[in-house]
């Protein structure tokens, strides 16, 4: 690993801290030296140098919560994200078998519908697929990877009949008479790929190193990825994350999100060594992940009221309070942290106080985290800053969300959510992620978003909720040094000061010096790990 010296540049070493005309010194994949280029290149002048062109330095990005092997998948899928219509999903798909070569009996994946303007409002039923595509199985997976539609081929594959039940934290549509309509929630999801054919490990191992170049070129240098679970096979997923350090010397850092659902799967991560904090800078095991509630789109978030329109639907609360708290006291028990999937309300109020139950027997409230945390009481909000708590939040869903949130869950719910300023001055420790494939992986637009509260059209004009927009270095500090504060590593990386590690990025442009609306047309020139070059 050479030791050189990087000059002649807008240098971001850390929140509100800039250096005009800069300078830093990279020896042994660490930064040693910040300061005046004139000054560094007069002290270090005769060590290899990179002339930075006057080009924007910071940090590298850290994604404080993704699904990085279901992203490498997606990038092999049909994308459905800019359909809005039936007749533009038929098109899309006729389009996209037109130009591929499958075998009549392959499983067509599509993913990242948004149902909203589709009849009703929600997914397409086994029937209307059928009518799309009769002869060959399909399973279309809503933009939150929350609900799935089947055709009736892929029903069959996933052996689901009228007499199917529904497993745990999950659920099955169906037509009045019973019959399964195509439709599945959350953990019913896996009747379907565990019926699949496992992958092998060189297969997955392909799938993370095409998520890995994609996030690497968009400035990712960590990641906390949720993929423990997503084939049904840990010892794979593991196994998988190994070879890809072994034999792909370019991917982001991982911070492992353990996905559980049982006690068992707790015994079975202390059995194999995966408690939270083992591993090094490269692959580092994190906190235990839970799946608490669906998501606002499908649904299936959990409330405290019923959906608008509704007189029933309160959405999906997945684990009972008891129930979490035995999971909690486990954690305790092994060491565990604990990272809880919550959108709606009502399943906050059940993470806080399982959380605070469990504290009384160990667990370790403080260390562990929320992820989403959307739909908020004002008196939650409270409640969160006064606990200090650690939130993974996804700037980008306002927007995608806006149009729809006051629709779903009334003004009076939807007036203190997606409260990311109000959650900072509160005393909560926010940190920024994607949760790709849900959102795009572009940092640089999870940025933007926090900032304008805009979505791509500029709308809503102000901002949607404009009082809870970011400043930029605030925003920007949300993508850099807080990931690394929520996995314990803000220590040695996240920022560009002397002893912190050289994962950094070089811009095109200086975020200041353009619109906030164009902050997201920024492109990565390079990015480096260790300072090395990785795109």
């Amino acid at each position: 690993m050479k030791d050189r010296l990087f000059y002649n540049c807008n240098l971001r070493k850390a929140y509100n801290d800039w250096l005009k005309d800069a300078a830093f010194l990279v020896k042994n994949g660490r930064i040693v030296a910040t300061g005046d280029k004139n000054s560094l290149l007069a002290e270090w002048g005769d060590l290899p140098k990179v002339n930075l062109k006057g080009k924007t330095v910071t940090a590298g990005f850290n994604d404080s919560h993704l699904h990085f092997y279901q992203l490498g998948k997606d990038i092999q899928a049909l994308d459905l994200s800019g359909v809005k219509t039936l007749n533009e999903l038929k098109a899309v798909i006729s389009e996209w078998l037109d130009n591929k070569s499958i075998d009549n009996k392959e499983l067509l994946r599509a993913t990242g519908l948004h149902d909203q303007n589709l009849p009703e409002g929600r997914l397409p039923d086994r029937d209307m697929l059928d009518s799309l595509l009769g002869d060959r199985p399909l399973v279309i997976t809503r933009a939150c990877y929350h609900a799935a539609a089947l055709n009736t081929k892929a029903l069959k594959l996933a052996g689901i009949n009228k007499e199917t039940e529904a497993p745990e934290s999950g659920r099955i549509g169906r037509y009045k008479d019973g019959r399964p309509d195509g439709r599945l929630y959350d953990n019913a999801m896996n009747l379907l790929e565990n019926n699949l054919p496992k992958p092998d490990i060189t297969s997955i191992t392909n799938t993370m190193a095409s998520a890995s170049n994609k996030l690497l070129a968009e400035g990712i240098t960590s990641v906390g990825v949720d993929d423990l679970n997503a084939i049904n096979s840990p010892d794979l997923i593991l196994a998988a994350y190994n070879k890809l350090i072994q034999e792909d010397n370019k991917f982001p850092r991982l911070w492992i999100q353990q996905r559980v659902n049982s006690i068992k799967e707790i015994q079975w991560l202390q059995d194999n060594s995966c408690q939270t904090g083992s591993g090094d800078y490269w692959k580092l095991h994190g906190p235990l992940k839970i799946m608490l509630d669906g998501s606002l789109g499908a649904k299936t978030a959990a409330l405290s009221i019923p959906y608008a329109g509704s007189k029933s639907n309160y959405g999906d609360l997945l684990l009972s309070e008891d129930k979490l708290v035995k999971l909690l006291n486990t954690a305790a028990k092994y060491n565990f942290t604990v990272a809880i999937h919550v959108i709606g309300d009502k399943a906050l109020d059940t993470a806080l106080n399982a959380m605070e139950r469990a504290k009384k027997n160990g667990f370790k409230l403080n260390e562990s985290l929320l992820i989403h945390c959307q739909i908020t009481r004002k008196e939650q909000l409270s409640r969160l800053g006064n606990l200090n708590m650690n939130l993974a939040i996804q700037p980008a869903f306002v927007a995608t969300d806006w149009r729809f949130v006051e629709d779903y869950v009334g003004s009076t719910l939807s007036k203190n959510s997606y409260a990311w300023k109000s959650l900072i001055d509160k005393g909560a420790c926010l940190a920024g992620s994607s949760d790709a494939p849900i959102e795009p992986t572009n940092p640089l637009w999870g940025i933007q978003t926090a900032v304008t509260r805009q979505d791509k059209d500029n709308k809503p004009a102000a901002g949607w909720k404009p009082e809870e927009k970011l400043e930029l270095d605030l925003a920007w500090d949300l993508f850099t040094r807080a990931g690394a504060v929520l996995s314990g590593e803000g220590h040695y990386k996240g920022n560009l000061k002397p002893g912190q590690l050289a994962d950094f990025i070089v811009l095109s442009e200086n975020p200041y010096n353009i619109a906030a609306e164009n902050i997201s047309d920024i492109e990565v020139e390079a990015t480096y790990q260790h300072g090395r070059k990785v795109y």
